[in-house]
């Protein structure tokens, strides 16, 4: 999760150092740490920076490669399997330190 928050850090200081000039810059800056936040919150760490710049960059301009309906299905899909591995592994923890 931590290279999460650093890989988009680092796409942030090299995409321009960002000069808040305006109220317009600082609520894209501040969009931007909302983002990072809510996909840290997922739990989702890999993922392709080039492939998520894009899509950012297309649904902005209306040409997405995919639909909403399509990316919120597969969005949710992902978030369940990995509340399922979190739940196994404490499942197991739980077993683990009873059977000790």
């Amino acid at each position: 999760m931590r290279k999460l928050f650093y890989s988009l850090a680092l796409l942030v200081s090299l995409n321009a150092q960002a000069q808040l000039k305006n109220h317009t810059d600082s609520i894209s800056y501040a969009t931007g740490i909302n983002m990072v936040e809510n996909i840290r919150k997922t739990g989702i760490t890999e993922f392709n920076e080039a492939v998520l710049m894009e899509a950012i960059k297309a649904h902005l301009n209306g040409n997405s490669k995919m639909d909403t309906q399509t990316a919120a299905k597969l969005f949710q899909e992902e978030s369940k399997r990995i509340a399922e591995q979190k739940a196994k592994a404490n499942k197991k923890a739980g077993e683990d330190f009873l059977a000790a």
